[in-house]
């Protein structure tokens, strides 16, 4: 793993306070923060199955009866943290912000 359980923490509380700044609501943004979470479990693109973060990720929402939409949108929410791409909407700038905000 890249990042601790304690950067993984600081960046929920964060995207929290800013998203209250922001006038966001909680169901507005709690799909980015499960996907916050999973994207820092296990290791990319690794042969170990048991470390694989996609197939850790999988798992996860198989195991927990996650439909078929919060699915998409958690795996969106993922390859957005993954590439960094500019924000698309309030919502994104939210979470880029809670995840960065300790540069």
């Amino acid at each position: 793993m890249f990042h601790n359980y304690q950067f993984i923490y600081e960046s929920i509380k964060n995207t929290k306070l800013i998203a209250k700044g922001e006038g966001l609501g909680k169901e507005e943004y709690e799909i980015g923060w499960a996907a916050r979470i999973l994207s820092d479990i296990g290791l990319l693109n690794t042969s170990d199955k048991d470390l694989d973060n996609t197939t850790l990720v999988n798992v996860f929402l198989e195991a927990n009866n996650i439909g078929e939409n919060n699915c998409k949108q958690i795996w969106d929410c993922i390859e957005y943290f993954r590439t960094n791409r500019t924000p698309k909407n309030d919502v994104e700038k939210v979470l880029r912000d809670g995840k960065f905000i300790h540069l």
